[in-house]
């Protein structure tokens, strides 16, 4: 490091070679030495490879004189750079610093920078603020399992699930049960684990898993017993203090025995700031094990010196997975039922358990093929299967949260399989909150309407037109317009069809098919999926919203050219001529 006003290299920073950042870092050290004065010194090293790194002592209003050092990123001035605190880390304040020192002087969103800001334009306004903890700050919690999860093992998929409902407060140690799997590397054991129970230190139960496990951890986990305690005055994690750590951490001596070694884990708790100004138990996990390998030394044969590592804590309850979409909440509870996975159903069904459907009821009388992997849920790993079964089998892998009903059903064919439709139709209506046709065939949409209807079940009704240019998602209350009422409607052109409907031009019989299928790409007709997905959450949410049907159409091009996609709502009423309603 050498003083800035010695520095006489005609280096500079990789981003001031672009021309329009010339001279750029010459007035940055010139607003910073404007404060810092002869404090600022610049790694000349560093300069010479490209990157402007600096240290200097900044003057507070009040004051104190805060020694800092910054690193401006190759992206530099679009990023801004980075400030570290260099001092004891007791003197590091307890919010909006990371335990190497790192401040945070604005929000996380990169906007918040301006290319034509200078670091001492923040470190003026900013710097005391974030020192301080002044009550003019973001409303941002600052987790102790973040940095902890920093230093953690993330290479194989590691991690131990736990619940943010649970409150130990008032406790400080015990016992939990682990369920866990452990596959054996060449290095070290991977782990996927979930905390099932936890118990005090006098046995009593206080909290246990609710929340359903991913499969892969719940068809073949082992249970074990280990310890927990509590640490409040754990500090925060430093690399270079990490081993040291890892011993404090590693209290227990309960083994677990497993097919590769030996593994016993450690748990402990320690208050922190979940979220903002929202306080509970971060939980930090250690994983000790020794493999089943024995190497021989002149006291014979030993097993491998025990190695320590830092498994992440990730939280899986009920609250955690909603709490990103709370719109959604209404579906957790919900069963909902799709007739037909093509292009459409597929997706429609990978969202709504992406976004916490209790059940799905799923029915469909087709396999995947090569040439509609394009636009459907899955690629090449479906081909040749039944699409009930690998919905169910992808769905349940992705999202445990949801369980999937397949139903392998031709609706409209003879009655090989001793079930015709209305006994088929009836069970699936009597579970089903709603009813989503996705089908895209008309007369299955007629006789699901007046099987919805029957049994006072909502359904959605989605397709797309045959040359893709636009299409329909439309909602039928069983009290109000059905979808032989929206055929009166277009007919009598008080409903505008969508564009492209009925076109014979867009279809095409793929070589090796039956039949005629529609043109068009999996990115057009999500725009149907995700109005659907929208129709089927606000129904089920405010069903006092929804109780006259609605027809939603979708226009992508408007006979010229594509255009954004541009949605129309009509209200759909009984038609007299149909009589649905008598």
């Amino acid at each position: 490091m050498i003083p800035y006003a010695d520095l006489k290299s005609t280096e500079v920073p990789k981003w001031e070679e672009n021309p329009v950042n010339r001279n750029r870092m010459r007035a940055e050290l010139d607003h910073l030495s404007y404060f810092a004065g002869s404090t600022l010194l610049v790694d000349e090293i560093a300069l010479a490879d490209g990157v402007l790194h600096v240290e200097f002592r900044w003057p507070l209003p009040d004051g104190r004189l805060i020694d800092l050092e910054a690193i401006y990123p190759d992206s530099f001035p679009r990023l801004r750079p980075h400030v570290m605190l260099r001092c004891d880390p007791e003197q590091y304040p307890s919010r909006h610093c990371a335990p190497d020192g790192s401040l945070c002087l604005l929000g996380r969103d990169s906007g918040l920078w301006q290319s034509r800001m200078t670091l001492a334009d923040i470190l003026y306004s900013n710097l005391a603020k974030a020192l301080d903890a002044s009550k003019d700050e973001d409303s941002q919690g600052e987790p102790a399992e973040v940095w902890w999860n920093e230093t953690a093992d993330r290479s194989s998929g590691n991690y131990v699930l736990v619940d943010s409902s649970w409150d130990l407060s008032g406790f400080d140690q015990g016992k939990v049960e682990i369920e866990f799997v452990v596959d054996w590397g060449k290095d070290r054991p991977a782990i996927q684990a979930a905390v099932s129970k936890v118990w005090s230190d006098t046995g009593d139960l206080l909290a246990e898993r609710r929340f359903p496990l991913p499969i892969t951890l719940g068809r073949r986990r082992d249970t074990a017993v280990f310890p927990w305690k509590r640490d409040d005055h754990l500090p925060m994690p430093l690399h270079q203090e990490l081993p040291s750590l890892l011993k404090r951490l590693g209290h227990g001596s309960r083994y677990a025995k497993t097919s590769g070694g030996d593994i016993r884990i450690s748990a402990t708790l320690k208050r922190s700031e979940l979220q903002f100004q929202t306080y509970g138990d971060a939980w930090v996990f250690v994983l000790h094990y020794s493999k089943n390998i024995l190497r021989i030394t002149r006291n014979g044969a030993q097993k491998t010196k025990e190695v320590g590592f830092v498994v992440p804590t990730y939280r899986a309850g009920i609250g955690d997975i909603g709490s990103r979409v709370p719109s959604v909440g209404a579906l957790r509870d919900k069963t909902i039922a799709i007739v037909g996975l093509g292009a459409l159903g597929s997706l429609l069904a990978a969202e709504l358990a992406k976004n916490g459907s209790r059940k799905l009821i799923v029915l469909d009388c087709d396999y995947v093929e090569p040439g509609n992997s394009i636009r459907w849920a899955a690629g090449a790993s479906a081909w040749g299967r039944q699409k009930t079964e690998f919905i169910k089998e992808h769905i349940e892998l992705e999202y445990p949260w949801t369980t999937v009903q397949p139903i392998f059903h031709r609706i409209g064919s003879a009655w090989a399989d001793g079930v015709g439709d209305h006994q088929l139709l009836a069970g699936l209506m009597d579970e089903a909150d709603l009813v989503i046709d996705a089908a895209a065939s008309t007369g299955v949409s007629f006789f699901l309407a007046d099987c919805c209807r029957a049994r006072h079940v909502p359904m959605i009704c989605v397709y797309a037109s045959t040359t893709l240019k636009g299409g329909v998602v439309a909602y039928h209350h069983p009290e109000s317009g059905c979808p032989v009422c929206k055929e009166i409607a277009y007919a009598a052109g008080t409903i505008d069809r969508p564009p492209g409907i009925g076109d014979p031009q867009g279809l095409i019989q793929p070589p090796g098919c039956s039949e005629a299928t529609f043109t068009g790409a999996s990115f057009n007709l999500q725009e149907l999926t995700l109005e659907a997905v929208r129709m089927a959450v606000g129904v089920l949410s405010g069903p006092q919203d929804f109780e006259v049907s609605l027809v939603h159409t979708l226009t992508l091009h408007n006979g010229l050219k594509r255009i954004p996609p541009a949605w129309k709502v009509d209200e759909l009423r009984p038609s007299p001529e149909c009589g649905c309603l008598t």
